[in-house]
């Protein structure tokens, strides 16, 4: 089989124990995938897998079942038999034999759909080849806001794996696997997006070094604060401080540090533990349930915002503090 397969020919070295060799040119590459596929059996697969927070909607499902239908037309096809498998919150799945048995979903339901997979068979016969060949196409659309409200105190496996459109066929053809792909390509560049922040899921995962090393770096200008203390305050007079000052001194030292340290540590633990869900996540609205979370997932990533604002806030008041009175200090004693 041609390396290149985006070419139309290529060209083949046919071996026999008895006649020798025998070279072929010009063999379109769906015949020689036709003859490999005869002789082994085996078919191949192409995936593509997408990470933005889409909001599917039944339209678009039906918009992308109409856009392979369109295609089909140019192929003598047998088929297709499309199947529906909708995934419910509560792990209740219901499987529909063909597309128009879908059609009949309850939207009145109000468990939040998870999952939606599409699997689509058919056969289609090229010109140069004198078989049907046999093409399995499979969409998985994954709504992470129904997860995430079902597991609130843990965003983070969703977030990990943000993929939340998965696209597969299982060809015989290469080229005819490309142009269903691209089907699916373009089709999802026209599903609407939530707006909003959408944090990048390495960004997620290194959330933790915020509670590791923040209140260590904010120790910094506590530190440096209180070696600007020592030096204005005690070195000119230190040979004439007695022990009652040197341990006022040391507690009051002791204090900045222990709040710079204390205030930087409970901030940045909850924006660690919370920066994740003020993120943007995939949705599926299909039934009551799903507006329903989509509604809530809204409300509660506006209350995490705000109180994300304020540990942004309390972050920070230790290095502002030091900053404020070293000034003060400067210009004034």
């Amino acid at each position: 089989m041609s390396d290149d397969r985006r070419s139309e020919t290529t060209n083949v070295i046919v071996q026999a124990k008895e006649a020798g060799e025998a070279h072929v040119e010009n063999v379109p590459v769906s015949v020689l995938q036709a003859i490999y596929h005869e002789v082994t059996g085996k078919t191949e697969k192409l995936s593509r897998y997408y990470s933005d927070n889409y909001i599917f909607e039944f339209d678009d499902l039906a918009q992308l079942i109409q856009k392979f239908g369109q295609q089909l037309e140019h192929y003598s096809v047998i088929g297709p038999t499309i199947s529906v498998r909708v995934t419910h919150q509560n792990r209740e799945s219901v499987t529909y034999s063909s597309w128009e048995k879908f059609l009949g979903y309850d939207s009145s339901r109000v468990e939040p759909v998870t999952e939606i997979y599409v699997r689509i068979n058919f056969a289609i016969k090229l010109p140069t080849v004198t078989k049907h060949q046999n093409y399995t196409i499979g969409i998985r659309c994954q709504s992470l806001i129904a997860e995430a409200l079902d597991d609130e105190d843990d965003y983070a496996p969703f977030i990990a794996r943000r993929n939340s459109l998965w696209a597969e066929i299982e060809y015989v053809d290469y080229l005819v696997a490309r142009a269903f792909i691209g089907i699916v390509e373009e089709w999802q560049s026209g599903v609407r997006k939530m707006e909003g922040i959408s944090i990048p899921s390495k960004a997620i995962f290194s959330s933790y070094r915020i509670r590791m090393f923040g209140p260590f770096t904010m120790l910094l200008p506590a530190f440096g604060l209180c070696w600007f203390l020592i030096d204005r305050f005690m070195v000119p007079v230190g040979a004439a401080m007695t022990f009652g000052d040197f341990a006022i001194w040391g507690l009051g030292l002791a204090a900045i540090l222990v709040f710079s340290y204390g205030i930087s540590l409970v901030c940045g633990d909850y924006i660690g533990d919370n920066l994740v869900k003020i993120s943007c996540l995939s949705a599926i609205r299909l039934n009551r349930g799903d507006q329903s979370a989509f509604k809530e997932f809204g409300k509660r990533r506006s209350k995490y915002k705000t109180l994300l604002g304020f540990s942004v806030t309390g972050f920070l008041v230790p290095l502002l503090v030091s900053v404020a009175a070293g000034l003060l200090l400067d210009r004034y004693f």
